[in-house]
């Protein structure tokens, strides 16, 4: 098949580029691959490579936009491979807003679809899951939906709360079960295996007059406050930053129980006033704030202990989470981020709120 070049040279040679980074996604890397893993990856390459290709021979219209859904689409594909390559270990559970994440999803595969692709979401919902997976589980799903719908049928996407539990569905007016190709299935199955990973369910079922709905069920998370007053110990040796902490935290409705500028300090007033959470610095002069951890659980075995760090690296991670620690923060977020992430702790959950350009280090979990 022709492809027509884009009309601006410097264009063309971006797309170009682009491609073939994108093809180099599916080479092969060391050690023997799982067959099932392959075709998973396969179908998951399949929509955005498909849409690139289209966005890049096609003449005509505005090449600005068009470079920028090849930008979004190798964005993704980036954020996708690189969560497999690394196990996984950079898509880690955070408090996501479902709506914004479906609503990506929908735009992303409009390109390709030979159907009409619409969604529904009013507002947030919120929900703890493992970003990447669940938008290869959402595209997985959707890829299928439209494949099953055809040319000329619909597929929508809905997003719902019911403050417990936030649902996604993926309605489409095609054939049914059992009437579209056997290959469609394979969406599915990794579909399946992704939400369950992200701690939800999956059930697909026929609707209500054709078609099918494929429902993912993912466990709400509050908004931020949802939580109720939480009972805190803060603990860091830059005594201003801990004054202005403890006056934002009051000021939201919350409760210092305790500061301390060291972590004997900490484990101390943790044993004293068995607080929800405790906001433990990282780095102190002469000590380690992950050697205080299990110190303070095992006073006070229900405080969620939340890191707050500078720098945070996949390796401080793993040591904190091998500790005990439910979450992390980077010093530099806004006291509101703050705060979300220890209500999301205190709610039982992993909260991970680290600086959105940092390249985390090489080291795996």
């Amino acid at each position: 098949m022709s492809r027509a070049r884009l009309k601006d040279t410097g264009m063309h040679a971006k797309a170009t580029g682009l491609l073939r980074e994108v093809e180099q996604l599916a080479l092969p890397t060391d050690g023997p691959p799982n067959i099932d893993t392959v075709r998973a990856l396969c179908h998951d390459l399949r929509q955005p490579l498909a849409a690139i290709m289209l966005l890049a021979s096609s003449d005509g219209g505005d090449v600005r936009r068009r470079m920028d859904g090849i930008l979004e689409q190798a964005q993704w594909l980036s954020d996708m491979v690189e969560g497999v390559l690394g196990d996984a270990a950079e898509d880690l559970p955070t408090n996501l807003d479902v709506v914004g994440l479906a609503s990506r999803c929908v735009q992303l595969a409009q390109p390709t679809a030979r159907c009409r692709v619409s969604f529904s979401g009013v507002g947030r919902a919120l929900a703890v899951a493992a970003p990447v997976a669940l938008s290869r589980a959402v595209n997985c799903v959707l890829d299928n939906a439209v494949r099953a719908a055809g040319p000329g049928g619909h597929v929508t996407v809905e997003v719902a709360t019911t403050g417990a539990e936030v649902t996604i569905q993926v309605i489409d007016d095609g054939p049914g079960l059992g009437h579209v190709p056997p290959n469609n299935s394979l969406g599915l199955t990794i579909a399946r295996a992704l939400v369950s990973a992200c701690g939800g369910t999956f059930e697909l079922r026929p609707g209500t007059l054709c078609g099918m709905v494929a429902e993912i069920v993912l466990p709400a998370t509050r908004s931020p406050g949802g939580s109720g007053v939480m009972r805190l110990l803060l603990c860091d040796d830059h005594k201003p930053l801990l004054d202005a902490l403890s006056m934002a935290l009051r000021d939201r409705g919350h409760t210092i129980v305790a500061t301390a500028i060291d972590p004997d300090e900490a484990v101390e007033a943790a044993r004293k006033h068995q607080p929800d959470a405790c906001l433990l610095d990282v780095n102190f002069r002469h000590t380690n704030g992950l050697d205080a951890i299990g110190r303070i659980l095992a006073v006070s075995p229900d405080t969620k202990v939340v890191m707050l760090s500078g720098s945070i690296s996949r390796s401080l991670m793993a040591d904190a989470r091998a500790k005990g620690a439910r979450g992390f923060v980077g010093k530099e977020k806004p006291v509101g981020v703050i705060i979300e992430a220890l209500e999301i702790a205190h709610q039982g959950h992993l909260a991970v709120a680290l600086l959105k350009q940092e390249r985390l280090s090489p080291e795996r979990l």
